[in-house]
């Protein structure tokens, strides 16, 4: 399990910025996809095999939009690497820190200009409260 300082997880945000920046607007075009396969009646999943006697124009959407699904589970898998939490797709994340010596989440959502949250690890979202006193976290680690 990787530990964050605040400094680190602030490092990050840059790339959280211009990735979920990313995943959101090809969340929206998947979405258009998904609604235009829906009205030909196509209930399938993202990634299913796509059957060859499908019409041309049908697979080209199907195929558009599970390119899409692949690079938006790429992006955020990216970040997992990296040791982050990513609690929605369209923007919220969790870095697990110390404070006080124990262990905590950093938590920071899409359009936040730093990480300036936190939270206990057995709370969400709406447990979150703002940083006082950031000497209370551990600073920078080395894992």
């Amino acid at each position: 399990m990787r530990y964050f300082s605040i400094e680190e997880a602030n490092e990050l945000v840059p790339l959280l910025q211009s990735t979920f920046q990313e995943v959101r607007a090809r969340a929206g075009q998947m979405a258009a996809l998904t609604a235009q396969l829906l009205a030909r009646g196509d209930r399938s999943d993202p990634g299913e095999p796509i059957p060859t006697e499908l019409p041309e124009d049908h697979r080209q959407l199907r195929e558009r939009r599970d390119a899409l699904a692949v690079h938006i589970r790429d992006g955020i898998g990216n970040l997992a690497e990296l040791g982050i939490e990513v609690k929605r797709g369209d923007g919220l994340v969790d870095f697990r820190s110390r404070k006080a010596g124990r262990p905590v989440n950093l938590c920071w959502r899409f359009g936040e200009k730093q990480v300036a949250h936190w939270h206990e690890l057995t709370e969400d979202w709406s447990g979150r409260r703002e940083i006082q006193g950031p000497q209370s976290f551990e600073p920078r680690y080395l894992n």
